[in-house]
């Protein structure tokens, strides 16, 4: 009978330690993320871009239902993707109220997909400067027996911002140069735009174009840039000298172009 009592402690002592292993395993089991992806858009007025929401570390999900808001005085939205295996369910694009409702579900019955992946792709078009939170709510994941998957969530942003890009000042190594010789001109740009911009800068004797270089500027910084006229070639006379900075996509001040 004693023996049979330590057996039995020693049974249940191995069950209590497999329950406490197997809570222990839960609670370690990585959390489920709904999330908008890139989380921080920068983009120019005119410009579409898309964005994915996507799930992290799901188990078995078989469906899901969806809202992403958006401020409408700087977004319209244009369309929706849903990504394989789902199969695309209601989706309602409202740009009245600011909002996409999105859903969609694996199409067999009772069969679930896990890991990480993206659920649905939207796209939008910039229409004015400022700044739009994409803001997920009432969303709802449930697995293939249709049982709600706890979640969390975690939004993403847009800066539509300015593009500017000014010629600010325009000094030429003289007035007067003779046929054949060369003169030294320097062009200071600025970017006053939001952005970092890459864009071309030519130097013009009259309609001639002198020569043409690339540049890439961080907002807010400004360069000078050295330019050479060999005038061999040109007739004399009087030429105009300037300077042009061609406009980037999107630009719409363009009047301290040149």
């Amino acid at each position: 009978m004693k023996f049979k009592r330590i057996m039995l402690l020693l049974l249940l002592s191995c069950i209590l330690l497999l329950a406490f292993d197997y809570r222990l395993t839960i609670r370690a089991n990585p959390e489920t993320i709904l999330y908008v992806d890139p989380s921080t858009v920068m983009i120019h007025v005119g410009d579409s871009f898309s964005i994915n929401v996507s799930v992290q570390d799901a188990n078995d999900l078989h469906a899901f239902h969806l809202f992403l808001g958006y401020n409408t005085m700087v977004l319209d939205a244009l369309s929706v993707y849903i990504y394989p295996p789902f199969n695309r369910g209601p989706i309602i694009i409202d740009d009245e109220d600011g909002y996409v409702e999105v859903s969609g579900s694996v199409g067999i019955p009772g069969l679930g997909v896990s890991g990480s992946f993206p659920l649905a792709m939207i796209t939008f078009n910039a229409t004015a400067l400022g700044n739009s939170g994409l803001h997920l709510y009432n969303t709802d994941l449930r697995d293939s027996m249709s049982n709600p998957i706890r979640h969390v969530t975690s939004d993403g942003s847009v800066n539509v911002g300015l593009i500017d890009i000014a010629v600010v000042n325009f000094v030429p190594s003289k007035a007067v140069v003779g046929q054949n010789y060369t003169m030294n001109i320097n062009v200071t740009v600025e970017n006053q735009g939001d952005f970092a911009e890459t864009f071309n800068i030519t130097l013009y004797a009259n309609t001639s174009t002198i020569e043409t270089k690339q540049i890439t500027l961080i907002n807010g910084a400004s360069t000078t840039i050295a330019f050479t006229w060999n005038t061999t070639g040109f007739d004399k006379g009087n030429y105009t000298i300037w300077a042009y900075a061609w406009p980037v996509p999107g630009e719409t001040d363009i009047e301290d172009n040149t």
